[in-house]
């Protein structure tokens, strides 16, 4: 088997310092890792402020009656 000269600094944890580090740290990996399902993506992009602002506008434009303005307003909305 083949020794190289690597410094210490640059060859890890050793197998004691793992084992302190796993019992004070905790295994290296994540617990609840999300998946990007596409109801999670429309969710996420419903939250965004901007699309519930100009939501928000199409539902006046609505109630004072300017139905075109709403239509091409919630038209945008849907094609962006």
């Amino acid at each position: 088997m083949t020794t190289y000269n690597i410094p210490k600094h640059l060859t890890g944890l050793s197998e004691e310092e793992l084992k302190i580090s796993q019992n004070k740290f905790g295994y290296n990996h994540s617990d609840s890792i999300k998946k990007n399902t596409w109801y999670n993506m429309l969710l996420a992009i419903l939250k965004e402020p901007m699309l519930l602002l100009l939501i928000a506008v199409a539902v006046i434009y609505v109630i004072v009656g300017n139905y075109s303005e709403a239509a091409f307003m919630l038209g945008a909305i849907i094609a962006v």
